[in-house]
């Protein structure tokens, strides 16, 4: 909740409850929040933050030899220079093992 008179979402005057969520497949998203204190002036407002496309994103995957073994490996993801992490930046799907000799892609 913010002052209606705020001309800045982010001022000292205003009263914060956080939440962050995700949207479903059609981008709708749903927030309950009933204040503990009703103030005449307040109002309730939303800052959306963007999805980056990491499709220029660079993979590496470590180098192996395969042993005759399941190797299981994970891919270090780079964005901009920074390395992400799985399950809070990206998610994976499919297997990312090695379970025979070959080149994997």
């Amino acid at each position: 909740m913010r002052a209606k008179e705020s001309k800045t979402p982010f001022a000292d005057t205003n009263l914060y409850y956080i939440a962050q969520g995700k949207t479903d497949d059609e981008g709708n998203i749903t927030f309950t929040y009933i204040p503990k204190t009703e103030y005449a002036s307040a109002e309730i407002f939303v800052e959306l933050m963007d999805r980056n496309n990491i499709a220029d994103a660079q993979v590496n995957v470590p180098e192996f030899e395969y042993s005759g073994e399941t190797i299981r490996f994970r891919p270090e993801v780079t964005y901009n220079g920074n390395i992400l992490t799985e399950g809070k930046d990206y998610y994976l799907c499919g297997g990312y093992n090695a379970d025979s000799a070959g080149t994997y892609t």
